[in-house]
């Protein structure tokens, strides 16, 4: 187990510009990265006050492969609040586009599991075990970045070779 603290090197090899690699750990066959913004000043986006620094949340995201090494990205994203008392905004996290809020992959990790079904006809289940993650989080990339998407296509739309379960058909 070796641990390695702030590196712009691993910062590189991520590859999100906006995401800061901190301390790095190396356990059970996995890279485990810390990683935050480098976030500036932050603006209330109610009344335009300077935000205030509210603490932080971390969440375990699972994100592409390092080197063929399965890695997992500890997010701390930061929450704000407006100095202002009389604004509705109150408190609100940072997003970013890379990690969605409450996520357990990132949106590349996302988009990789829909090409290994999609494209190179790995199973879900296969991509779920590959990625760590259960099925219907693996199945829910499928759906979402498979082009167009499933969940435009109406309910009697047959695919080509299928069977339809409805009674009576």
């Amino acid at each position: 187990m070796s641990k390695i603290y702030r590196s712009d090197d691993a910062t590189a090899l991520v590859g999100m510009p906006e995401l800061v690699v901190g301390a790095q750990l190396f356990r059970d066959g996995e890279w485990w990265l810390n990683v935050e913004t480098s976030v500036g000043i932050v603006w209330c986006h109610g009344c335009g006050c300077r935000a205030i620094g509210h603490g932080r949340t971390r969440t375990q995201v699972r994100d592409l492969p390092i080197a063929g090494t399965p890695t997992v990205l500890v997010f701390a994203r930061r929450r704000w609040r407006c100095g202002e008392a009389l604004c509705p905004v109150g408190t609100w996290s940072e997003q970013i586009d890379a990690i969605a809020a409450r996520a357990l992959l990132t949106e590349r990790a996302r988009r990789r599991i829909a090409v290994m079904v999609n494209v190179e006809g790995d199973s879900i289940a296969a991509a779920a075990v590959e990625f760590g993650v259960g099925w219907h989080t693996a199945h829910q990339a499928v759906i979402d970045y498979t082009d167009p998407p499933l969940r435009t296509r109406h309910a009697s739309t047959a695919w080509p070779g299928s069977v339809s379960m409805r009674s009576g058909s």
